[in-house]
């Protein structure tokens, strides 16, 4: 998903993504990162994104990954002890998240 957010220029949705948890040092097949794609298609706005999240990006603890990646990584199933999500979408507003190309 972050290699094709990157390279449609959906900055929204390649936001999204990074703020839960996405890896902007993931390579695709082609052993290409997101940013080096947002590059590619002069996505500006999306590869300042992903250079950002990469130079901050360091070894993840357990408790900073999301609760339903966790239960995942660690087989866990039971999904009632899990709290209330604090997930906001309000850096997005009210609009729908775009798959237009434009940043």
């Amino acid at each position: 998903p972050l290699h094709v957010a990157a390279l449609w220029g959906c900055y929204q949705n390649l936001k999204l993504l990074l703020i839960n948890g996405g890896d902007p040092n993931i390579k695709d097949n082609d052993g290409n990162t997101p940013g080096e794609l947002a590059e590619q298609q002069e996505n500006q706005k999306c590869a300042h994104l992903l250079q950002e999240y990469q130079d901050s990006s360091t070894d993840i603890e357990e408790e900073d990954i999301p609760q339903f990646q966790y239960s995942v990584y660690s087989d866990q199933t039971d999904v009632s002890s899990y709290p209330e999500s604090n997930c906001s979408f309000s850096d997005f507003g009210e609009a729908p998240l775009s798959s237009t190309r434009l940043s």
